[in-house]
């Protein structure tokens, strides 16, 4: 597993690329002042998901896995990333037995959300990994 057939999916408006292992659903919603593009995908044991909140309010916008820990994730571990030139925060959760990582990348006028939910297994813990490293800012 190389992620060398996975299915790049690319959000017109940000410049935001994801490879997924399949084809994506999407959704796009609207909440108060904020425009929504969910573009999700569960493939055996592990869930991947990517959304980009756009939106004035968003630039001051606080980020973190508050609503996972709500519904009792555990936070394992956080840590400043960056995707290409852009600064994130990351989160390890640990969620009704199964590992979570979740990324905030924030962007000139957009928010970018990832978030992968796995279990155990190298194989699980590699198709995590290769989703979370094909995020791309163009």
């Amino acid at each position: 597993m190389d992620g060398q057939n996975w299915i790049k999916y690319q959000f017109d408006s940000d410049g935001v690329a994801v490879k997924f292992p399949d084809t994506p659903k999407v959704e796009n919603i609207s909440v108060e002042h904020l425009q929504i593009e969910m573009v999700r995908l569960r493939r055996e044991n592990v869930e991947y998901g990517i959304s980009v909140f756009r939106g004035k309010s968003i630039l001051h916008a606080q980020s973190g896995p508050a609503s996972l820990i709500k519904k009792g994730a555990k936070l394992i571990s956080s840590n400043d990333i960056y995707v290409m030139d852009y600064l994130g925060d990351e989160y390890h959760l640990s969620y009704e037995g199964r590992n979570v990582t979740q990324r905030f990348i924030h962007l000139d006028d957009s928010l970018v959300s990832q978030i992968v939910f796995f279990g155990e297994g190298d194989i699980s813990k590699k198709s995590a990994q290769l989703f979370l490293g094909s995020l791309e800012v163009l």
